[in-house]
Parts: C-alpha cells; structure tokens; sequence
C-alpha cells in the first residue's frame, strides 16, 4: 500500500498536538545551548512537557526566523505590554529567556512569571 508521504508527515505533526502536556516548571527551565552557526544543525523543538522552550526560542532570535515574530505577535494579542525576549548563558552550555515588558516590570526572567503566562 502507498502512502502520500505529505499525508503521513501532516498525520504525525497533528498526533503530536494530543501529546503535549506543557508544564509552566518545565517551560521556564534553562535549555542546552543549540548550534545555530552551522547551516545543517537540527533546530531544536519543544518537548512533550515544555522542556527546550529557551533553546527553541534564542534558535529562532539567532536565525532571525519569521517564526519567531509571529509567536511575539500573538502574544501582544493577548499581553499587549509584552514587548520581546531577552537571553542570557548559564554556564557554558545553557541558555535561558527573559520576558521583556513596556511596563514597570521590565525584564523578568522565565523562573520569575506566573504559571498563567
């Protein structure tokens, strides 16, 4: 039996959505630091739980991927006060985020927000 080989990619992206059991304790955590100056380094994903959001995040800030402009844009939808992602090493071989804000908060790192956010 043949399988169109674009119907079972999208089949598999899809059962990945019934899967994902994001954690806000996982989602804040540091990443390991993802290759970005090689052209065939595999980008990172984010994990079943949350885990590699830092690194998903600073691999689409490092590759000035569009992606990442859409991900702010909708979150200003629905914080408008947010603004940006800020990243800081930890270590030699891990990478957190911050989330920046137009508003008094500032910059408050990934461990500092709320679970709603």
């Amino acid at each position: 039996m043949e399988v169109d080989e674009l119907l079972s990619y999208c089949t598999q992206q899809i059962s990945r959505f019934n899967k994902f059991r994001l954690d806000p304790s996982v989602l804040c955590m540091p990443s390991r630091l993802p290759e970005v100056t090689d052209d065939t380094a595999t980008p990172p994903r984010i994990g079943y739980h949350g885990e590699d959001l830092a690194a998903t995040l600073y691999y689409l800030y490092e590759t000035r991927s569009s992606v990442l402009d859409s991900i702010c844009d909708k979150i200003k939808e629905i914080y408008p006060e947010f603004s940006n992602f800020e990243f800081n090493t930890v270590g030699d071989d891990r990478i957190a985020f911050s989330v920046v804000y137009s508003d008094s908060r500032q910059v408050v790192p990934a461990v500092r927000l709320s679970s709603g956010i």
